[in-house]
């Protein structure tokens, strides 16, 4: 009897770079571990926002996920029918941008890998 080849888990974090499946719906809770020029955490405070930036491979932005009054430095980024259908198989990239007093870059041009 011959096994069915499976499919990789969906979505999936490998070497720092996010994948899922074209079509695929998911949640994913990012908990931003940020820390200060001394160590120490920084816990987000309520006026803060944090952006989460999808672009395509001209750099045109896709999806924009922003966030204010972060709770204890965790994020849900949803990706529910109509968001996923903006991603068709290819690649992707993202950044992550956190906003207090200044605008700080958390994360630049992250690789996405749609898959089909």
């Amino acid at each position: 009897m011959s096994r069915i080849p499976h499919a990789e888990l969906s979505p999936r974090l490998r070497n720092g770079v996010l994948y899922w499946y074209a079509g695929d719906t998911f949640s994913i809770d990012i908990h931003l571990m940020l820390r200060d020029y001394d160590g120490e955490e920084i816990i987000i405070p309520e006026d803060a926002s944090v952006s989460f930036v999808f672009k395509d491979e001209s750099e045109e932005t896709v999806k924009e996920f922003s966030f204010s009054a972060v709770e204890e430095n965790t994020v849900k980024l949803e990706f529910d029918e109509d968001c996923t259908a903006l991603f068709p198989p290819g690649e992707y990239s993202y950044d992550v941008y956190y906003e207090s007093e200044y605008r700080t870059t958390l994360a630049n041009n992250n690789r996405v890998v749609v898959e089909s």
